[in-house]
């Protein structure tokens, strides 16, 4: 997926209120799994895991394969994992996929990156 020049901004970081949020969306880059997909569309959602607001488009491009560690998902994981499950899947899973996922019932990994600058704050990027 490439991002346009218009995308990599970083948007503010979120304060917690619903309308300041939605307001913030705007700000948000935007993706879909279209192979060509129009940005400028108002259909195109906006990505809202947290890895879009932690990281800038230079710090992504400098992490490398070997950056990355691989542990159990766990309960914390549970609100990113569903936002990246939306940005990246075209089918909607029940809440239960979800809680077994980071419960142990199913065996799922996560892809996480330490920041050694955030005091070793980890930064999901896949699962």
């Amino acid at each position: 997926m490439a991002l346009q020049s218009s995308q990599l901004e970083d948007p503010p970081p979120a304060n917690g209120r619903l309308a300041a949020e939605a307001d913030s969306d705007v700000l948000l880059p935007k993706s879909s799994s279209s192979a060509m997909p129009d940005l400028d569309a108002d259909t195109v959602p906006r990505l809202k895991a947290k890895v879009h607001r932690q990281h800038t488009p230079a710090e992504l491009a400098s992490i490398s394969l070997s950056d990355l560690h691989f542990r159990p998902l766990q309960d914390r994981d549970m609100d990113e994992m569903m936002a990246l499950h939306t940005e990246w899947f075209l089918v909607s899973y029940d809440h239960g996929f979800y809680e077994k996922s980071v419960g142990g019932q199913f065996l799922s990994l996560v892809a996480v990156h330490r920041r050694p600058q955030a005091g070793g704050e980890e930064t999901i990027f896949g699962k």
